[in-house]
């Protein structure tokens, strides 16, 4: 330990020496008092561990103009101490020591040794990635942001022997779930979606290269060859841009988190598997793999395609008419599948479900995509729902319907209606789960007047999304009322004669 320290003011002597860069000092200190890294600095609300970890990120400590960078013995000896040092906050960014060590602060920020420094503090500290700022953001979203910042052009950037993707694998490798997609403040939010704003000008560019895709048949278009001589394939085009391998990487870990790992990687079905995934990226991976449009997926034993999954993104999970935003880029990918595969519309999965029929158990609108999987599939319509049998018994396709959801509860007084949606045509099962269960047209007692209105407002338009929904699928098909009441009356005489 360094002799003739001056005063600490009050701060403990590890967090001094660890603000005045004596890492020789932290190293001896941190082998007596082990606990003092957990000593928080009243000012900032830094550790030793903040400091250590900032010193090899921070541009100016790390080229020795303004101190020496901590060795990485040093961080590793502070947070083996103190593990718990790793999820404390400071208060300015709101920052943990792993946010700091993901911050991207130059381009000459040496990835591998960003790497190293993640490895360290996951493997003491291995529930530090779930810790989040104010805004939401975890170590990983900080480490996209800011090496989005830097990296506008699309040239893959080598560091060390570590590619871009170096942090964000080691992250993800020991915990695949960062990949999800979650919901903050009532809005999607994760890495994907985050990487897609911070480069949405340059995913929407390389999205507009499908014509060359397009172009590529006719050797004598002269557009095509100058298009092709400025930006060459658009396979070679993505193949070192860095930010589609986050992309490709993030989809992957996403497809482990949810237990659906395919060798090898169906990027189209993983990006259809997200819910509200960028239109963009899920263009682009279309583009590049068309094969895998009309591919099912081979996990579990319901084997959907790809517009299955898009038929099954549920946009009333935070908002009871539905989340425009997920509504929006949910009626486009199905347009999009549609038109690379429309065959797709007729195809069933292993429960006999069509696309049509999990669309309608969506709460799909009627022109936000239920009437195009009726154009490219009118006899879809004459399908009457087979509920899918569980060990739990009968089942839809949607867990926790807003329709139902509350029957069979301790408030509940209506009468479960699951067992009669079997055999019940597309227009029948729509008027069914069109509408919300009475615990949910409640506003909750925290709401304030306004958020009230607005609850009763989004009511109205769930009622009148129903109605269209539902008399949309009759005017297409109006013969399957017909046929329903046949049925009907047959199952009536059946039980008069029992």
């Amino acid at each position: 330990m360094a002799t003739g320290v001056p005063s600490t003011n009050n701060m403990s002597l590890l967090y001094f020496l660890a603000r005045c860069c004596d890492w020789e000092g932290v190293m001896d200190e941190v082998q007596v008092n082990h606990r003092d890294a957990k000593v928080v600095s009243e000012k900032d609300g830094t550790t030793a561990l903040h400091l250590a970890v900032m010193s090899r990120t921070n541009p100016m400590m790390r080229d020795g103009m303004a101190g020496a960078p901590a060795p990485l013995n040093v961080i590793e000896e502070l947070v083996k101490a103190c593990p718990e040092a790793c999820i404390i906050r400071c208060t300015k960014k709101r920052y943990t020591p792993l946010h700091y060590a993901c911050v991207v602060a130059d381009d000459k920020y040496d990835m591998e040794d960003c790497c190293q420094i993640v490895e360290v503090l996951l493997k003491h500290s291995p529930h530090a990635p779930f810790v989040f700022t104010d805004d939401g953001f975890s170590a990983l979203d900080v480490h996209i942001l800011s090496y989005s910042q830097l990296h506008k052009h699309k040239e893959e950037v080598y560091s060390g022997a570590r590619s871009s993707t170096g942090v964000v694998r080691t992250l993800l490798a020991g915990e695949p779930s960062l990949a999800d997609a979650r919901v903050y403040r009532n809005k999607i939010r994760g890495p994907l979606e985050l990487l897609y704003r911070c480069n949405i000008d340059e995913f929407k560019e390389a999205a507009e290269f499908e014509e060359l895709a397009a172009l590529e048949g006719d050797t004598s278009d002269a557009k095509r060859k100058e298009l092709l001589e400025k930006f060459g394939s658009v396979a070679s085009i993505l193949s070192d841009w860095w930010a589609w391998k986050w992309s490709l990487l993030l989809l992957k870990f996403a497809s482990i988190s949810a237990g659906q790992e395919v060798v090898p990687f169906n990027a189209v079905q993983a990006a259809a598997r997200l819910v509200g995934c960028p239109l963009p990226i899920l263009a682009l991976a279309v583009t590049i793999m068309p094969e895998q449009v009309t591919q099912r997926d081979p996990t579990g034993d319901i084997y959907n395609l790809p517009l299955h999954e898009v038929c099954g993104w549920r946009a009333d999970m935070e908002n009871v008419a539905g989340d425009p935003f997920i509504a929006t880029r949910k009626f486009k990918a199905m347009r999009l599948l549609l038109e690379q595969y429309p065959e797709a519309a007729r195809m069933t999965n292993n429960c006999g479900e069509t696309p049509l029929q999990l669309a309608v158990e969506t709460c799909t609108p009627w022109h936000g995509g239920l009437e195009t999987l009726v154009e490219a599939c009118p006899k879809a319509l004459k399908f009457p729902r087979k509920l899918r049998i569980t060990d739990n018994g009968l089942s839809l396709s949607v867990a926790h319907h807003s329709a139902i959801d509350s029957v069979g509860t301790v408030d509940s007084d209506e009468a479960d209606p699951l067992e009669d949606i079997e055999n019940m045509y597309p227009f029948l099962v729509s008027a069914v789960l069109g509408g919300v269960s009475k615990n949910k047209r409640r506003p909750p007692v925290s709401y304030t007047d306004d958020m009230a209105t607005e609850h009763y407002q989004n009511l109205d338009r769930k009622s009148l999304q129903a109605i269209r929904a539902v008399f949309g699928l009759l005017r297409a098909r109006p013969e399957v009322m017909e046929k329903y009441r046949k049925l009907v009356t047959s199952e009536m005489k059946k039980k008069k004669k029992k």
